[in-house]
């Protein structure tokens, strides 16, 4: 039997998911954000941690989906972390193996997200629409409030409080 290449890890019952391979570890983010977070452990070198949207993980599946190349997923990768990105050439074909074999499991992710999104998007946009509605049903009058009274007015002994 054939290990395998890559593996979907999820700790707890319902806890993020996590898409592991050799020196690459892909984790969905939690905290009410949404994203994926890129683990890159190059051999004798650091870890380099690169966060994705979920328009730049599409991209970078879309690539791996249609066929390119371990230099161009690279590339890819490296235009978007603030610091550049050591090339890592053992890395390479272990990012695209994980993209490949994880594609299904990651696109069910973002789509689970996009969902998340939208579902906030539209809870925004009714709350904002009650607010417009609450606004031109009740118009707010100012109110003028009287001046306090202060020791000293006109009909008060200003040594009597």
């Amino acid at each position: 039997m054939k290990a395998p290449r890559s593996i979907v890890y999820t700790p707890g019952a319902d806890g993020p998911r996590e898409f592991l391979s050799i020196a690459v570890r892909i984790a969905v983010v939690t905290g009410g954000k949404d994203g994926f977070n890129i683990q890159l452990f190059p051999d004798l070198r650091a870890p380099q941690a690169i966060f994705l949207t979920m328009p730049q993980m599409d991209r970078l599946l879309g690539l791996a989906e249609a066929g390119a190349t371990e230099n161009e997923l690279w590339a890819e990768l490296a235009k978007v972390p603030i610091e550049p990105l050591q090339p890592a050439r053992s890395l390479y074909p272990r990012l695209r193996q994980l993209l490949v074999d994880q594609a299904a499991s990651l696109r069910e992710e973002l789509s689970v997200q996009q969902r998340r999104a939208h579902a906030r998007e539209r809870a925004a946009d009714a709350a904002l629409a009650a607010a417009d509605k609450l606004a031109k049903a009740a118009p707010v009058d100012p109110v003028i409030a009287e001046e306090p009274a202060y020791a000293g007015e006109r009909g008060r002994d200003p040594d009597v409080l």
